[in-house]
């Protein structure tokens, strides 16, 4: 049977395996080793430092992972969020609420409002008044609608921090 020469990497002392050996155990300091082999050398690492390195390596890589997901839910809720926001008059994008829904709302039925009573005042046909009822429901189903959004919003927006929070816990 054809033996290695080799060194307990542990302790130093000097060591002869069975060429196809994978674990030893040091006669002198009774550490487990394994027998490691490249193309050329062949040498012994203490399995314990192995497992260290290995559980090392796990832990890093949980960590990598929970990383990785908190980046994809980020980069998700950034996609959704954009679905929700509501452009303003000068261009910039903003977050729905239910404020400014009850503020659309108002001052398109007072300009509706204001429109019926201007155009019974002037006399003006039929129709002119009736645009006034035109602009009142815009107001309200346009306000209905942005207040529906910004309760979407907040719901997404919850429910995408509690998902964040599950995944950094």
């Amino acid at each position: 049977m054809k033996l290695l020469a080799l060194n307990c990497n542990q302790c130093g002392a000097p060591l002869e395996v069975p060429a196809k050996a994978k674990f030893v155990t040091c006669n002198f300091c009774s550490t487990q080793l394994s027998v490691q082999r490249t193309d050329k050398v062949a040498y012994t690492e203490a399995i314990e430092e192995i497992q260290e390195r290995t559980r090392q390596m796990s832990e890093d890589l949980k960590h990598l992972k929970k990383q990785s997901a908190v980046e994809d839910l980020d980069r998700s809720w950034r996609r959704r969020r954009e679905q929700f926001m509501v452009r303003s008059q000068q261009g910039e994008l903003n977050v729905p609420s239910k404020a400014m829904a009850t503020a659309i709302g108002t001052v398109t039925t007072i300009g509706g409002l204001l429109w019926m009573w201007f155009a019974m005042n002037i006399g003006a046909p039929g129709p002119f008044p009736l645009f006034g009822v035109f602009f009142i429901g815009t107001g309200i189903f346009g306000a209905m609608r942005m207040s529906a959004k910004a309760d979407d919003f907040r719901r997404s927006h919850r429910a995408y921090l509690s998902k964040r929070h599950d995944l950094l816990s």
